[in-house]
This record gives C-alpha cells, sequence and structure tokens, in this order.
C-alpha cells in the first residue's frame, strides 16, 4: 500500500492541484466523494484581523467539521489569481482561507521579508481560529490543517513550519522558490515534517 506521501510525489505530474489535495486528504482525516456548492467571502482587515483575506467555503452544512486548507499566494500576486482552484477544492469539502500577505503587483521593492509575511500569514490563521465558524456557519476543524503554497508563498509556508509557528497535517508546495534577496536564508534544508507512511 502507498504511503500519502508516496502519492504526492507520483501526482506531482498531475494536471490539477485538486488532485494534489484531495491525496492529502487521507491525511487529514477527510474522504469527500461529492462536489459541493461553496460561497465566497471577501473579510476585509480589520478587528484584529491584519490581512484581507478570500474565504471559500461549502455552502450546505456538513455534519462534521470541515478541514482547513491556507493559501500562501505568489510573489506579487493576489490571492483572487486563485480563486478557480480554491473553489474546487472547497466543492470537495474544504473550507480554503487566503489571506493577501501585502498590496499586488508593483516593484518587487518595498515587500515584507518572509519571516515578516509568515508571523503575519499565522497570526491571520490564529485570527481565523477563533471567527472561522461564525463567517461560514459551518463547524471547521483547525487540527486537520493543510497548507498549499505557490513559489514565493512555499517559503512563506516552510518558515511557519520550521519556525512551528504552524503545524499543518499536509503542505502542497507547488513551484517552490527559496531565495535570499529579502535578506532571509534559505530554509528547506532544516525543515522536518511528520510524514505518516
Amino acid at each position: 500500500m502507498k504511503s500519502n506521501f508516496d502519492r504526492l510525489k507520483s501526482l506531482f505530474g498531475a494536471k490539477s492541484l485538486v488532485t494534489l489535495i484531495m491525496a492529502a486528504a487521507p491525511t487529514l482525516g477527510w474522504s469527500a466523494t461529492f462536489p459541493l456548492t461553496v460561497k465566497e467571502k471577501l473579510v476585509k482587515a480589520g478587528q484584529g484581523l491584519e490581512l484581507d483575506t478570500l474565504v471559500i467555503a461549502p455552502d450546505q452544512s456538513q455534519d462534521e467539521a470541515l478541514p482547513v486548507v491556507v493559501m500562501s499566494h505568489g510573489f506579487l500576486l493576489n490571492q483572487t489569481f486563485y480563486r478557480e482552484i480554491l473553489t474546487q477544492i472547497a466543492q470537495e469539502g474544504f473550507v480554503v482561507i487566503a489571506p493577501q500577505a501585502y498590496a499586488p503587483g508593483g516593484l518587487p521593492f518595498g515587500k515584507p521579508t518572509t519571516t515578516v509575511e509568515a508571523n503575519k500569514l499565522s497570526k491571520a490563521v490564529r485570527w481565523f481560529e477563533g471567527n472561522l465558524e461564525d463567517l461560514v456557519q459551518q463547524k471547521v476543524d483547525f487540527t486537520k490543517l493543510a497548507l498549499i503554497a505557490h513559489s514565493r508563498g512555499s517559503k512563506v509556508a516552510w518558515t511557519m513550519v520550521r519556525d512551528n509557528l504552524l503545524d499543518p497535517s499536509a503542505l502542497v508546495a507547488i513551484d517552490p522558490v527559496d531565495g535570499t534577496q529579502d535578506g532571509s536564508g534559505r530554509v528547506t534544508g532544516d525543515v522536518k515534517l511528520n510524514v505518516p507512511t
């Protein structure tokens, strides 16, 4: 029998991120077999939340608490660029939160370091731990947390894991980079994940 890690490795050539996250679903203790209708909400910063955040969740109430997927966007990108794929993930029974770490676009100067970004993103996740159920009118389970990250967002995700800011059950890094241009060191060499077999 293949481990979840082996399934993920074999799927890296897959056509869809949904395939990747669904391969990680057993790690999260979830086995959705249905496409659900979803609702989308842009939660503006304020009342303790520092980052505007796109939230996409199943519209129908479920009997069990739903796992949570956090998206860490790529450099200079808007979290809404991922709307289509994040909607597909939510249709499979996940609650998706996609914080905007900084204003998208523009020049690559004056953006936060990956360490600053990791701290802000983890604070946003902590804020949602206390507020997400009220926002989506659905039970959620943050012990079944997955991180999806693209490009520089992958370095942010690795930083959160390395610095024990978040403890995800699964991490999917798409086209990850580990540059040092922002003054931060490399993170991938010393990150250890507990991969179930």
